[in-house]
């Protein structure tokens, strides 16, 4: 039978340019001074009929070697499985040298031995890529917390930890914050999951997970300044019927560079704050729909003041739509009249009504902004119950 060296020059022409196998993830000569080794302590496996402590070892170190390389983890097993055929077709180039059974009891051998390698490899390349994925998983929570904390890192900091997980720092990043109906760990993971595969290969880069307020929060490199895409594919993850759960999320409708990052991650929360404050859920919230709703959440009492306004009209919902489409139609009566299929003379006089009520004209600027608030406010307070 061949040398270990000849089979394993077999080994190696017919695994490398498997997918994954290749210079991107490593070397040829890598390759070719590990494969002597793992088919050496394979064949001393079959001359004990047993897999050795070496060639078990073997396996789990390249199991090791493959997931930090990259490579995917099926191009190992279909690299062990080919390794696996040519060391059977040699045994049998070299059938008439044995007696038939001891032939069989080879082969036999080979297909156990092979198939303890490739479980020890896969073992050992799923271990190893947990904790890969823990490191990288630490390391992208760290970073977040420095970067929507209190305390700011510096743009070096910033800069040496993005470049450490692969993330590039000085593209635009929109910030997401998740606000889960009923919160709770397991529900959490699978809403971050189910987010991370819709935004999957959309994104100039790695997403940056991390927790802000006890909310998840992603910041999501932009591939430019369009944060239009990326909105669509929030918005088809909230309303996917197969989503995990309900939940609302709230963006900041920009992007900054990672150093500059924590008014956008305030702006997404703030979107996500007014939305809860409401009520919504399975919807997106962008900071610059509800920029208006941010100003009056600030100011509690002024807000009080402004709706209270209104409180002569409480009693009459017909008045209050009247208005509310009044100024939706831009002050036009007949328009008015129309939207709510009234009488052209029932808008002037709930009109003269609400004016009476409320103690002044509607031509009264200032004081109309002040209506419009109040409408807008009251209108939000509404849908939220």
């Amino acid at each position: 039978m061949e040398s270990a060296a000849e089979i394993s020059e077999e080994v190696l022409d017919s695994v490398w340019g498997i997918p994954g196998y290749d210079t991107t993830h490593m070397p040829r000569e890598d390759l070719s001074r590990r494969i002597p080794v793992s088919i050496q302590a394979l064949l001393d496996s079959l001359r004990d009929e047993r897999l050795t402590d070496p060639a078990r070892e073997v396996a789990r170190e390249i199991g090791y070697s493959r997931a930090l390389s990259g490579v995917p983890i099926e191009a190992m097993l279909q690299s062990w499985s080919t390794s696996e055929r040519i060391c059977v077709q040699h045994v049998l180039r070299h059938a008439e040298e044995f007696a038939g059974p001891d032939v069989r009891r080879a082969i036999a051998v080979l297909n156990v031995v092979f198939a303890e390698v490739a479980r020890h490899s896969a073992d050992s390349y799923r271990r190893t890529q947990a904790e890969v994925t823990a490191y990288y998983d630490r390391l992208t929570t760290d970073l977040v917390a420095r970067l929507v904390g209190e305390q700011q890192a510096t743009p070096d900091e910033i800069r040496k930890q993005a470049q450490a997980i692969g993330s590039d720092p000085t593209r635009p990043h929109a910030a997401v914050v998740v606000v889960v109906a009923a919160p709770d760990a397991g529900l959490d993971l699978r809403v971050e999951r189910h987010l991370l595969a819709v935004l999957a290969g959309h994104t100039a880069g790695r997403i940056l997970v991390g927790r802000l307020d006890q909310h998840l929060v992603l910041l999501c490199p932009l591939p430019g300044d369009d944060h239009r895409a990326l909105h669509a594919l929030l918005h088809r993850a909230v309303t996917d019927p197969h989503r995990p759960g309900s939940f609302l999320l709230g963006t900041s409708g920009d992007g900054a560079p990672l150093d500059a990052i924590t008014d956008v991650c305030v702006k997404a929360r703030q979107a996500a704050q007014v939305g809860t404050k409401r009520g919504w859920t399975d919807c997106v919230v962008t900071f610059e729909d509800v920029g208006l709703d941010v100003m009056l959440t600030r100011s509690p009492d002024t807000t009080a003041a402004i709706i209270a306004a209104l409180d002569p009209l409480r009693g009459r919902p017909e008045l209050l739509a009247t208005l509310r489409e009044y100024l939706r139609n831009g002050m036009s009566a007949r328009a008015t009249a129309r939207a709510l299929y009234l009488h052209p003379n029932t808008v002037p006089y709930r009109l003269r009504s609400i004016e009476q009520l409320l103690g002044r004209p509607l031509t009264d600027v200032t004081g109309l902004t002040d209506i419009l608030i109040a409408l807008h406010e009251l209108e939000l307070n509404q849908r939220a119950v």
